[in-house]
């Protein structure tokens, strides 16, 4: 995400644990960027917009890591800032607990398999991922949590933000929030 802002002309900082993807984003063009746990980040700096990207809040293990990151987030906003973000509810609209492994995409002799599997009474979402490229597979698997709107409302609210919006489009939700 941060590239295409980056682009548009915005003074972004991109954050991320994960040292390949931040590997990624610096050879896509990204120039600001810095190894950071998004439940526990810490910048001398306050912005007018913080957010979490691509479900991400969805994999943070439980609403103590959820609300670590949005208490982080919350502390580096400007007055009025707003924090955004995007969630996905997995299990809406299926009927069968498994999603067998389908074709996503291919590209630069690389093909990406997915499936899920849906474990309905936690709400969880194990989505499994397969990366074949010349003979070789790399599998791996995320598991997401989805959220109800009253436990994202919450979250929010216990994270100190007020004017909590949403909306959404299929299974896909937007919520932004503002910093009082």
């Amino acid at each position: 995400m941060t590239v295409p802002l980056q682009q548009a002309g915005l003074d972004v900082v991109g954050v991320d644990v994960d040292e390949q993807m931040l590997s990624a984003a610096a050879a896509k063009g990204a120039r600001k960027l810095v190894r950071a746990d998004m439940r526990r980040f810490c910048f001398a700096a306050r912005f007018q917009l913080v957010f979490v990207a691509y479900n991400s809040l969805q994999l943070l293990s439980g609403d103590r890591e959820r609300l670590a990151c949005l208490r982080a987030a919350r502390a580096h906003l400007r007055v009025a800032g707003r924090f955004a973000t995007e969630l996905t509810d997995f299990q809406d609209g299926d009927e069968a607990p498994w999603v067998e492994p389908e074709r996503l995409a291919s590209a630069d002799g690389v093909t990406l398999w997915g499936s899920l599997h849906h474990d309905v009474r936690r709400r969880i979402t194990r989505y499994g991922r397969r990366y074949e490229e010349g003979g070789e597979a790399y599998d791996d698997a995320v598991e997401l949590r989805s959220l109800t709107d009253g436990e994202v409302r919450s979250l929010f609210r216990r994270a100190g933000f007020t004017d909590v919006t949403v909306r959404r489009r299929g299974r896909v939700s937007r919520w932004v929030a503002c910093a009082p």
